[in-house]
């Protein structure tokens, strides 16, 4: 008993100890994979991401980060070089919104313009919170987006609106135009028809009249010239109402 009850208890103990080694592997090996994939998704989405320490004041900047304020990898970046980046227009709104963050529970989301030294003007969302570690020192850890496209793309889209807006507005203007024109157009032919066939009646109707009453036939001979040609004239005004109507709402209809 002396001897294989310690045997076996050591066998017990090797196997468990085993059994953790096993499992420590496997989540270290777990922990590399996410973390490779955290970092393709990273550095696919370009995300920057900056981490800053109280204690030792160190300010970290990632490679992505670096390249969206255009600073080189040997340079060096300090607590005070993202606001020399910021435009005029943006800095006191940009600098408020990091500081209300710096304390231990603290977060931002803030959108603000940068300024490159090459005077290229980029459009920046900043998101941040700051923890305290276990030594209780702050600690603040954020992400740079550079939205400078997405920005465009919406002042595009709010332009384009705008013009088609402008376009809209100009082709109603110009219905009602038409519309008034052809309603002119309808008064003009109103008119003439009853301005026109009118006095003609008239004529034709005094010509009648004169028709029943007792003419030699020289003056029947004239009468019946005035009332041939009137009869004539009143035709050829018929067709041009008639046809100057017909192509007025062969218009109104391809319009």
């Amino acid at each position: 008993a002396l001897i294989v009850i310690p045997i076996y208890t050591a066998g017990r103990l090797s196997a468990a100890r085993r059994d953790v080694i096993g499992t420590l592997t496997r989540r270290e090996r777990q922990l590399e994979d996410l973390s490779h994939r955290l970092e393709i998704a990273v550095d696919i989405s370009k995300i920057g991401i900056w981490e800053l320490n109280s204690k030792s004041s160190q300010l970290i900047w990632d490679p992505n980060l670096r390249e969206i304020y255009g600073v080189g990898p040997n340079e060096r970046v300090a607590i005070g070089t993202w606001e020399t980046y910021l435009h005029p227009e943006d800095r006191e709104k940009a600098v408020a919104a990091y500081k209300k963050a710096s304390h231990a529970g603290g977060s931002h989301i803030s959108d603000f313009r940068i300024v490159l030294a090459s005077g290229e003007i980029r459009h920046i969302r900043s998101m941040g919170t700051a923890y305290a570690d276990a030594d209780g020192w702050l600690r603040m850890i954020g992400v740079n987006l550079d939205v400078t496209r997405d920005v465009h793309l919406r002042e595009q889209l709010i332009e384009t609106n705008s013009i088609l807006l402008q376009r809209n507005n100009e082709l109603n203007d110009a219905k009602l135009l038409a519309e008034r024109a052809d309603r002119a157009k309808s008064e003009f032919l109103a008119n003439m028809s009853h301005e026109i066939r009118t006095p003609m009646n008239g004529i034709l109707g005094m010509a009648d009249l004169m028709a029943g009453s007792d003419l030699g036939a020289e003056e029947r001979q004239y009468l019946d010239t005035i009332r041939d040609s009137s009869h004539a004239l009143l035709k050829i005004i018929n067709d041009c109402l008639l046809y100057t109507s017909d192509a007025a709402d062969e218009e109104d209809s391809v319009d």
